[in-house]
């Protein structure tokens, strides 16, 4: 198991420049308004950020990105789910919906084949001059079209799966906002939050769903081999 290891001074750096010194100051031969602002939040963040609560760095994190989204336009409803609509009427997502129903139309018919080859196989089996390798064939003729049937239905579901699979990450990578990401589902099926759930109240939907979005956040975050920022 990896774990984050204390921030260093010279995990301090931004696009090639290192902004604080090796005693966790701001290194004085940095020039330019924003190098040196950020600079300055580097040094406070490393000096401060170890006495702060989780609450209270979620909340340095929030005023941050605040600032960063300042501006940015809120989409109403109906063009949120305008959106989600076009998605899953889709070119791709009708391809998938029609090939998951084209194994559902094999499945019946063999089905039905079963259904038919089954009712002639105990017809024939109370047939006095019916011999027994006789019955064996029809019962394994059965016994194939039943293996058939089930393996249509099998893929069926499987593309069926992939479809609603396909539709909810690409909802969610159209959402601008925690309520849309919310609307797409991303917090969806957390015990406790459904309104038919037992003991269900709003301040329980919130603490979990807040927790949940954190949970979400430090995820994001939390790159210890440097996945998303390759040397």
């Amino acid at each position: 198991m990896l774990f984050l290891n204390e921030i260093s001074t010279e995990d301090y750096e931004y696009d090639g420049v290192q902004l604080l010194n090796w005693e966790g100051n701001r290194s004085p031969e940095l020039v330019g308004t924003s190098t040196i602002a950020l600079a300055q939040i580097a040094e406070v963040i490393h000096q401060k950020a170890k006495f702060l609560s989780p609450d209270q760095s979620e909340e340095v994190v929030r005023w941050v990105k605040a600032w960063k989204l300042k501006g940015k336009p809120m989409r109403a409803n109906h063009e949120i789910y305008a959106i989600m609509n076009d998605i899953r009427n889709s070119p791709e997502q009708l391809i998938l919906q029609r090939k998951s129903y084209a194994q559902t139309i094999w499945s019946r018919l063999v089905g039905l084949l079963f259904s038919i080859s089954l009712a002639i196989t105990l017809f024939l089996g109370f047939a006095r001059d019916f011999s027994w390798y006789s019955m064996a064939a029809c019962l394994i003729v059965n016994l194939a079209l039943f293996v058939f049937s089930d393996r249509f239905t099998v893929k069926a579901l499987i593309i069926a799966k992939e479809q609603d699979r396909r539709y909810f990450y690409q909802c969610l990578r159209t959402a601008q906002s925690i309520y849309e990401l919310n609307v797409a589902g991303l917090f969806g099926y957390i015990p406790g939050t459904d309104p038919n759930d037992a003991g269900y109240t709003e301040e329980r939907w919130l603490d979990a769903t807040t927790a949940e979005r954190d949970r979400f956040s430090d995820a994001l975050y939390f790159d210890p081999t440097s996945y998303m920022r390759p040397n």
